[in-house]
């Protein structure tokens, strides 16, 4: 499928997770919006990435939580976009 501009560009946070992946052989990268991870069933998806996000509005992080009580693996990546006051 066609990749989303923003993991296609040299340095761009998804590069380097999309190289594993494509030398892996065994995953299927999915580039999703924060907003969307509110509408999307999360029980489909055995882990989830957020690279680089700001912030994560309360009913994510409810959602999220959910997720990974009932055996979802989350991992975040910190970079210059976070907002740390609101990770702290």
């Amino acid at each position: 499928g066609n990749k989303p501009a923003s993991a296609t560009v040299d340095g761009a946070d998804l590069t380097h997770l999309r190289a594993f992946v494509d030398a892996s052989g065994n995953y299927d990268l999915e580039e999703r919006k924060l907003a969307e991870l509110d509408k999307a069933d999360l029980d489909l998806y055995p882990s989830i990435f957020l690279i680089n996000v700001p912030e994560i509005p309360e009913s994510t992080v409810k959602r999220l939580k959910n997720y990974v009580e009932n055996g979802g693996s989350l991992c975040y990546f910190l970079g210059e976009e976070v907002k740390s006051d609101h990770y702290n």
